[in-house]
């Protein structure tokens, strides 16, 4: 998956957006569309997540290693030219 700046929060167009975004990157590593949109959709959600318990709890170390989870599993439902 390639790396990009994205907003997780704001207006709803600019949450479409980082949806849209995430989307057209998942679609470029070779998921089929509906694939894609549900990544998109997921890792957007994780994304927040991960932000609101970073806000709320201040513990970057655990927030750290849940995102880097996130991404090893992420990786392994990709596929298999992207995981390379």
């Amino acid at each position: 998956m390639r790396s990009r700046v994205i907003l997780v929060a704001g207006p709803p167009a600019r949450l479409a957006q980082a949806r849209t975004v995430l989307e057209e990157g998942f679609l470029a590593d070779g998921a089929e569309h509906v694939e894609a949109r549900r990544s998109a959709t997921l890792t957007l959600a994780v994304i927040r997540g991960l932000l609101l318990d970073l806000h709320a709890l201040d513990d970057s170390e655990r927030v750290d290693a849940a995102h880097e989870l996130f991404v090893e599993l992420l990786r392994s439902c990709l596929p298999l030219r992207v995981a390379q």
